[in-house]
């Protein structure tokens, strides 16, 4: 599973870069390996989720973003607090899609599981 934690990683890493380029299309690419990634993760069970939960305190910010973001519904009280000291740091892009993420998840209108 360490394989695909990397490779969530590294996906999570060229969005935010396609992004900040505004290369949508690339960074939409790279969003579906995540998803792609993600479901392989999920389907490893709990102790793949774990893995993927520790990934909310890396050093880059767009890799805790995503990885808090994908495991809300596996430990919302820890990714919440990442993603809302993330908001408030004013990071192009990543406070954003962080205030965002917590906004779907207080209205009810999580599409991750």
């Amino acid at each position: 599973m360490e394989k695909e934690i990397d490779k969530f990683a590294s996906h999570a890493i060229n969005h935010h870069k396609y992004t900040e380029e505004g290369d949508w299309k690339k960074g939409n690419a790279e969003i579906k390996k995540i998803n792609k990634v993600y479901n392989i993760i999920k389907g490893g069970g709990t102790e793949a989720k774990k893995e993927l939960l520790k990934l909310i305190h890396s050093d880059k910010t767009e890799v805790a973003a995503l990885a808090a973001t994908y495991s809300m519904t596996f430990s919302p009280e820890e990714c919440i607090a990442v993603l809302k000291d993330l908001s408030q740091k004013n990071l192009p892009h990543v406070s954003f899609a962080s205030k965002q993420a917590i906004e779907n998840w207080n209205n009810n209108e999580w599409y991750i599981d």
